[in-house]
C-alpha cells in the first residue's frame, strides 16, 4: 500500500496533463459541494487540495484521484446543520482513520459482496447530486436581495456555453487522444467566456451583474449577498397589540410591502390567536413571515404589579398565622 519506491512507468505529459484536469475541474465543483455541505467556500478549496496532495503523496496506486465528492456532501449535510461545522472535522478524521484500518486489515475485497444494482443505484445517486448541485451556477441576485434563477439571454448565452463543453468531450477523442478532451473543453469554453465578458454589452447579463457570463466569483458575491440580507429581518412585537379588523390587515400588508421592497423580511410576534385566525384568512392579502412566539417572558409593569400583589397576600397570610399562634 505505502510502496513509495518501487519502479514504475512513468510518463510526465501524462501526469501533468491529468493533474491540470482535474485542479481545473476540482475548483468549481468544491464550491458546488460546499454549498450543498453547507460549509464555506474556503473550506471546500482547502479540503480538496489537502485531500488531493495527501493521496498523490501517499497514494497506493499510480492513478488515485482524491477530492470533494457529492456522497460526502450529502452525508455531511445533516451533521452540520444539526451539531455545527464543528463537529464536522473530527467526523472527517475518523472516516479516514477507518478507511486507513479498513485497508491495513485488507478489508477492500469485501465490496465484492455489494450486488451490482446497489453499485450503480449508489452512483446514479451521486450523479443526480453532482448534476443539482450545479444549479447554483445557474442562480443570480434579484432586485430583492434573492437567489433567483437568470433567464434572458444570460440563460440561453450559459446553456449554449454548457452544449459546447459537452460536445467537444464527446467528440474530440473520435479525432484524436493527445491531448485530454476534458481539458480541451476547460480551456476553450474558459477562454470563450473571458472573450464574451469583454466584447458583450452588459445589458445582455444577468440581473444585477455586469459579466454576461457568470463566474464562480460571481456566484460567491450572489450567496453572501442573500445571506446577509436574509439576516436583515424586521421583527414587530403585538404584546400589548391586537389586530381585530380588516384596517389591521391592511396596515400589515403595507408594511411587508414596504420592508419587501428593501429585501427585508418581517416577522410577527405575541400575535394572540385572534390575530392569527384572521391571518389565516386573509390568505394571500398579508406575504408576512409568522415567527412562533418565542419561549421567554417578558418583564412588564403588569407582571411587577402582579409580584407586588403576591407579596403582599403572602405578608398578610403570615400575619394570620402569628395571630393565631398567639
Amino acid at each position: 500500500m505505502l510502496n513509495l519506491f518501487a519502479s514504475q512507468d512513468q510518463n510526465i505529459k501524462n501526469d501533468v496533463l491529468s493533474g491540470i484536469t482535474v485542479a481545473l475541474a476540482l475548483v468549481p465543483e468544491s464550491v458546488a459541494f460546499a454549498f450543498v455541505a453547507g460549509v464555506s467556500p474556503v473550506i471546500g478549496l482547502y479540503s480538496a487540495f489537502f485531500l488531493g496532495f495527501v493521496t498523490a503523496i501517499f497514494g497506493g496506486r499510480p492513478g488515485m484521484i482524491s477530492g470533494a465528492t457529492g456522497a460526502m456532501a450529502v452525508v455531511v449535510v445533516t451533521l452540520v446543520a444539526q451539531y455545527g461545522i464543528e463537529y464536522l472535522f473530527p467526523a472527517v478524521i475518523l472516516a479516514g482513520a477507518l478507511q486507513i484500518i479498513v485497508g491495513l486489515c485488507r478489508l477492500g475485497m469485501l465490496i465484492r459482496m455489494v450486488p451490482h444494482p446497489v453499485m450503480l443505484g449508489f452512483v446514479n445517486g451521486l450523479a443526480i447530486v453532482i448534476f443539482t448541485a450545479q444549479f447554483g451556477s445557474f442562480k443570480s441576485i434579484n432586485g430583492l436581495g434573492q437567489l433567483a434563477f437568470i433567464s434572458g439571454p444570460a440563460l440561453w448565452i450559459m446553456l449554449t456555453l454548457i452544449g459546447l463543453t459537452m460536445s467537444i468531450i464527446w467528440l474530440l477523442p473520435k479525432f484524436t487522444r493527445a491531448l485530454p478532451a476534458s481539458l480541451i473543453a476547460i480551456l476553450f469554453v474558459t477562454a470563450l467566456s473571458v472573450v464574451l465578458n469583454s466584447s458583450l454589452d452588459s445589458r445582455y447579463a444577468a440581473e444585477n451583474q455586469s459579466r454576461v457570463v457568470l463566474t464562480v466569483r460571481d456566484m460567491l458575491v450572489s450567496n453572501a449577498t442573500a445571506a446577509a440580507t436574509a439576516d436583515r429581518a424586521i421583527e414587530i412585537d403585538f404584546y400589548y397589540t391586537r389586530v381585530y379588523d380588516q384596517s389591521g390587515l391592511e396596515a400589515i400588508n403595507s408594511l411587508a410591502e414596504k420592508y419587501e421592497q428593501q429585501g427585508k423580511r418581517l416577522h410577527l410576534t405575541h400575535l394572540s390567536p385572534e390575530c392569527r385566525d384572521l391571518l389565516d384568512r386573509a390568505g394571500d392579502l398579508v406575504e408576512v413571515n409568522v415567527s412562533e412566539d418565542p419561549q421567554y417572558h417578558v418583564a412588564t409593569d403588569r407582571m411587577s404589579r402582579a409580584e407586588k400583589k403576591n407579596q403582599r397576600s403572602n405578608s398578610s397570610i403570615g400575619k394570620t398565622v402569628a395571630v393565631a399562634a398567639e
